[in-house]
């Protein structure tokens, strides 16, 4: 799964150009049928060793971030 292959690597980008107090900011969300923990479970699973980009499901308003930017295909950077 594209996903899984890539967390870690996200979680790189993440933890390499400032945890989001730059000009980057990074979140891991998913297509609205997860929950908060959920998303936590599998970012712990997936996401290496790095500092971890802020995990939202569904209570964390996901379906707010891919409406607003147009997100509808899973990963998008």
């Amino acid at each position: 799964m594209p996903c899984q292959l890539t967390q870690a690597t996200f979680n790189e980008v993440y933890d390499k150009y400032g945890c989001n107090n730059g000009d980057l900011f990074l979140i891991s969300i998913n297509r609205g049928t997860e929950t908060n923990a959920e998303v936590i479970a599998y970012e712990i699973e997936f996401g290496g060793y790095f500092n971890h980009a802020p995990a939202v499901g569904i209570e964390g308003g996901c379906e707010a971030v891919t409406n607003n930017f147009g997100i509808n295909a899973y990963p998008s950077y």
